[in-house]
């Protein structure tokens, strides 16, 4: 099981240099929805994934943890918000979406 899960994070990466790098105006642009659709369930599966397995690890403190989470979340997302902009004004959707990947991968690596 564990092993299925590092593949999975892995290719977050992968994942997400499929919208990158075909974000753009030479490439037919079912190229980046296919890379957003495959990004975003991926990402559906790994987030139930992880709040099935922490629910089953901690019973007792489950709904306190996901609440917590879904608090870090929303308040990620805001702050988000605010500097995605500027991010993706000054590196561009390739280098933008291929710089969050090499730092996903990063925080993959660190995990394990």
């Amino acid at each position: 099981m564990h092993r299925w899960l590092i593949c999975w994070f892995c290719l977050v990466g992968r994942r997400c240099r499929i919208f990158a790098w075909s974000a753009r105006l030479s490439a037919h642009w079912i190229g980046s929805l296919i890379g957003v659709a495959v990004y975003v369930a991926s990402n559906f599966v790994s987030i139930q994934c992880l709040f099935f397995y922490v629910i089953l690890s901690y019973p007792a403190y489950g709904a306190s943890i996901l609440d917590a989470n879904e608090f870090i979340r929303a308040a990620a997302a805001t702050g988000m918000l605010h500097a995605g902009a500027p991010f993706y004004a000054r590196f561009g959707v390739d280098g933008g979406s291929s710089l969050l990947a090499g730092v996903m991968l990063l925080g993959t690596g660190g995990v394990w």
